[in-house]
């Protein structure tokens, strides 16, 4: 199992302190969320924030945005450090221009698909992208409650990302729990990403709770 605190969660008060804590854990990479307050009903992660995360974190980092206009936000981040960049499909018409340009920049290109959308659009874009964040709640906000029924988008992205001989990383995002996370990496996941169910669960330290859900320590798949 490899996992991606989402610094979505952290506390924004002791973000530093937070990153700090994480980067010293066999994390997968920091999974930051970039919102706009338009594509999703809800505003995180800052432009100048993330660069600032790119910076100075020891681990690699991925970017998650949920924006409109998301080529726009390409150049703003070709030079950033980032591992990798991540859009949302639902957010534009040319999503291979969009993955064209990201690729450019030498990150590692992402996909992001809410729960309804099917994973046959992924199809077309296998061939240019690297990773697909597959939402398993709706985006937007933490806390929500895992959609079961996304275990079956999980399989079948799997399916088609094998029967086209990709070798693409799929990453859960959503309503992760120590109940429900063996259930994704059975279904195919590669990574999980982890918020308030999860790394950031009061009661513990991000240490502690990172020992106690992950059972099988593994470095970043970057």
């Amino acid at each position: 199992m490899q996992f991606a605190p989402s610094l979505f969660c952290a506390d924004p008060l002791n973000l530093e302190r937070d990153i700090r804590a994480l980067d010293a854990l066999a994390i997968s990479w920091h999974h930051v969320d970039i919102m706009d307050g338009h594509f999703v009903p809800n505003l995180a992660i800052g432009i100048e924030t993330a660069l600032a995360i790119c910076k100075n974190a020891k681990k690699p980092v991925y970017l998650h945005l949920m924006v409109e206009r998301p080529s726009d936000y390409v150049p703003i981040f070709a030079k950033s450090g980032a591992a990798a960049f991540t859009f949302h499909l639902e957010s534009t018409f040319n999503p291979f221009r969009v993955a064209s340009l990201v690729k450019e920049t030498g990150m590692k290109c992402g996909v992001a698909i809410n729960p309804i959308t099917p994973v046959e659009r992924i199809k077309p874009l296998l061939s240019i992208i690297d990773l697909v964040t597959i939402m398993t709640i709706e985006p937007g906000f933490s806390g929500q409650k895992f959609i079961p029924t996304t275990l079956d988008k999980i399989k079948d992205l799997r399916k088609l990302a094998d029967d086209a001989g990709s070798k693409l990383v799929i990453e859960i995002d959503g309503g992760i729990t120590p109940e429900n996370a063996p259930r994704c990496i059975d279904s195919g996941a590669d990574v999980l990403v982890g918020g308030t169910f999860t790394i950031f669960q009061k009661g513990g330290s991000l240490e502690e709770n990172f020992n106690k859900i992950i059972p099988d320590k593994k470095s970043s798949v970057f």
